[in-house]
This record gives C-alpha cells, structure tokens and sequence, in this order.
C-alpha cells in the first residue's frame, strides 16, 4: 500500500507504521527522501524498515524489479485504463486487482 505521510509522520502513514512496527505482517519501504530526525529515520535505524530509492516514472523493467522486490499480494492500477490493467495483467503476472474498489 502506498500512504502518504511520506516520512510517516501523518495520516495513513503514520498509523500503519505504527501498526507494521508492533505488529509485523507486512515490510515497510521509504520510497523517497528521509529527513533526519524523522519517524521513518528511526523505523529504519531500528530495522523496522528500509529505505530503497523509487523512481515515480519507471520503466516496465523497473516496474518489474520493483514489483519482484517488494512481491505484493495486491496490486492497484491507479493511473491506468481497465484495458491496460488487463494487458499488463497477463503480459507480466503481476497481482493487479480487477475493477475500480478494493475492500479489504
């Protein structure tokens, strides 16, 4: 899931942090710049978290090294035609929901 709170210091963010860091049951990546100081720097520095550099237009291949890495259960298509979804769906096996809400 992508939160924002990016330094998870706010909203959805901070609240799953704080969840994953008591909890466990998922892995939490810091995608972007970390500020000094930051919750996200002292859930990295704890090991609660890691940092990996996420460029936000990647290329197919990136998207798939970023999509091996982090292996999702889900995944949402959140700037892409119902068409397209299903096409990189079967192109790449990638864990891509269908239709336009998930609940869970």
């Amino acid at each position: 899931m992508i939160a924002a709170g990016p330094n998870a210091e706010r909203g959805v963010a901070q609240a799953l942090a704080g969840r994953i860091r008591d909890a466990g049951g998922a892995r939490i990546i810091f995608t972007g710049h970390v500020a000094a100081g930051s919750p996200a720097q002292e859930l990295i520095d704890q090991g609660h978290a890691v940092f990996s550099c996420w460029n936000v237009h990647p290329t197919l291949s990136q998207a798939s090294a970023m999509v091996a890495s982090g292996t999702p259960q889900m995944m949402l298509d959140a700037f892409c035609a119902a068409s397209v979804a299903d096409d990189l769906r079967v192109r790449t096996g990638w864990p891509i929901a269908r239709g336009e809400r998930l609940v869970w």
